[in-house]
């Protein structure tokens, strides 16, 4: 049977990417029913919808509008930020283009303009993106080294799991709760991980990254005790024994900020990304060629690595010490 035109897009499109997609789509309509009292969902949209879209968003939402929304937990409370609104105007831009429509938002000048002067405006506002912090490599062993109430099972996954992360790149958690054992191959000294496929690897061609010294000695503590041969690397752990299920990338997240709240920290900080985003400042930090980086951790073009890997640099950076020489 032919695929249809949605198949072939499901089949070469990221899962996680499918999954944003259809949310922002699906956030867009509920907006439309909660503002307009519309339920019917029509390509093209109104100009006008779009450009109400943007500018309540900015602006902040009514306050019957935003609880319609929170109550049917389509949005948290608070505002957008410009990277969403712009994200779910793309959304939505993607889905006049597949629909075969007139599309106003490359079409309409008044709507680019509108999106180009918020964009100006939050930027002279000194606004700064709400990211999470890196997780670099003192604050990644002292998390290695807390020790669960759980047990000690917890304790040995826990650390394999941050030192696989870190160590091969700075792994997504998706990618972390995939890996395989059929993946991994034993070398003199460690391993080498087959990645399947990944965000920047739409293809699915695989490529390696090294396990070495102390995440090649956690990963092998964890398989030996956990007895795995194959399979998911990462299991969850029910009542106390390692079962079938795979873990989660939920729940990768939630192991790094309990080992982060466990260190004294604010577990609000931090998110399941800290770990590739404090890779990259590690790296940049200890002056790591940026396209050894980039090869490492899947990165196809500089620009959201620079901006990991210059703030680990920047520390050293001689013009900082001009207060300090003598004169």
């Amino acid at each position: 049977m032919d695929k249809s035109i949605e198949d072939i897009y499901q089949a070469g499109t990221a899962a996680n990417t499918t999954k944003a997609h259809r949310s922002d789509l699906k956030y867009f309509w509920a907006w439309v029913a909660a503002a307009t009292n519309r339920d019917q969902q029509a390509y093209p949209v109104d100009d006008s919808l779009i450009i109400q879209f943007i500018t309540d968003h900015l602006n902040g939402l009514p306050a019957e509008v935003e609880k319609a929304l929170v109550r049917s937990r389509r949005k948290r409370p608070g505002r957008h930020s410009i990277k969403t609104i712009s994200r779910r105007i793309s959304t939505l831009s993607f889905e006049h283009q597949e629909n075969h429509v007139r599309n106003p938002i490359s079409e309409n000048p008044d709507i680019k303009n509108l999106l180009r002067k918020a964009r100006k405006m939050v930027s002279a506002a000194g606004y700064r993106p709400n990211k999470k912090r890196p997780i670099t490599m003192k604050l990644l062993e002292q998390m290695a080294e807390t020790k669960s109430f759980y047990g000690t099972i917890f304790d040995l996954r826990d650390k394999a799991i941050l030192y696989f992360a870190f160590s091969s790149g700075g792994r997504r958690r998706s990618e972390v709760a995939a890996a395989l054992i059929e993946d991994l191959e034993p070398i003199r000294g460690g391993f080498i991980y087959w990645i399947p496929r990944s965000k920047t690897d739409q293809e699915g061609k695989g490529r390696p990254v090294p396990l070495r010294g102390p995440a090649a000695s956690a990963l092998r503590a964890w398989l030996t005790t956990s007895g795995i041969e194959s399979g998911p690397i990462f299991r969850q752990i029910l009542n106390g024994e390692v079962s079938e299920k795979p873990i989660r990338g939920r729940m990768v997240a939630d192991i790094i900020k309990q080992r982060v709240e466990m260190c004294g920290r604010d577990p609000k900080d931090y998110a399941g990304h800290s770990i590739r985003r404090g890779f990259a400042t590690e790296a940049g930090r200890r002056k790591k060629p940026l396209g050894d980086v980039m090869a490492l951790g899947g990165w196809k073009t500089p620009g959201i690595v620079m901006g990991y890997y210059e703030a680990g640099g920047v520390m050293e950076n001689s013009a900082g010490d001009l207060l300090g020489e003598s004169r």
